[in-house]
């Protein structure tokens, strides 16, 4: 009798090198109880233009816009989500825990105590007046949304500490599974209207001096996804497959942070 198993192996920082690992399988023979199994293999080098789930697990953040429609839709920062104010207790259900919340808007200050209150790692966006603008002029759509102020009653994030980690997060699988569970934060892209991203997206030499900016792609199996990182690379723009996709996510982190995209009308898209 025989069957097939299905084994994990974590391949991070094993890159270049050739890896043995044993699997220990209990079974139901008294003369045979537990079966062990070798396995070997080579694991390639990562390419330039790949990146693991971890990295992007650990730079992940939820980005909060709560202004009202028509202010967001002026000028806030690139890939903020739009959840006014108003609207924030019968959206909390859809927010997800465990990863950091990055909020700004008039009411920044009250939303983040809100959330706070209700065990979400949330904080107020802070920035110097002086330095706002110039960070992210090329990371706003639109006009720049006026300088957050430092608020004394909530903990709160400095914006130039978000400027030299700032994201964005593509998804290039079909709307309707987009619609289910994704990233959040993420702007679901269909493939072919990569080029007009190409254009619309900054580019590294249009950065403000301090600012580091990364696009990750996502897709089901990182085929795909490497394919457009590669084409928004040579386009100047700094951006990275995330390795096996979010197949690999669902491996390593279950369900974790994978929200419906209730965020998906409002965003912005070239």
């Amino acid at each position: 009798e025989s069957l097939s198993i299905t084994v994990c192996f974590d391949s991070s920082e094993y890159g270049g090198k050739k890896v043995s690992e044993s699997v220990s399988i209990r079974t139901n023979d008294p003369e045979r109880p537990w079966l062990r199994l070798g396995l070997s293999g080579y694991v390639r080098p990562a390419l330039p233009y790949e990146a693991p789930a971890k990295e992007l697990f650990s730079a992940l953040y939820l980005l909060l816009d709560v202004r009202d429609p028509g202010a967001y839709a002026h000028g806030h920062l690139l890939g903020a989500v739009n959840l006014p104010f108003p609207k924030l207790s019968e959206l909390l259900k859809f927010l997800p825990r465990g990863l950091p919340i990055l909020i700004y808007g008039e009411e920044a200050e009250a939303a983040t105590k809100i959330l706070r209150s209700q065990g979400f790692l949330a904080r107020a966006l802070a920035a110097d007046p002086e330095r706002w603008s110039t960070l992210f002029r090329s990371l706003s759509v639109g006009e720049p949304p006026p300088p957050p102020k430092i608020f004394g009653g909530v903990p709160a994030f400095p914006a130039e500490a978000l400027a030299k980690r700032y994201l964005l997060v593509l998804d290039l699988r079909p709307a309707e599974i987009f619609q289910e569970r994704t990233l959040p934060g993420a702007i679901q892209v269909n493939p072919e209207d990569l080029p007009s991203w190409a254009e619309w997206l900054p580019k590294t030499e249009e950065l403000a001096e301090g600012v580091s900016f990364q696009v990750w792609i996502l897709d089901e199996d990182g085929k795909e996804a490497g394919e457009a990182a590669c084409f928004l690379r040579e386009a100047g723009i700094p951006a990275v497959a995330l390795v096996g996709g979010l197949e690999n996510w669902w491996v390593r982190y279950g369900q974790t942070w994978l929200i419906p995209p209730f965020w998906a009308k409002s965003l912005a898209v070239p």
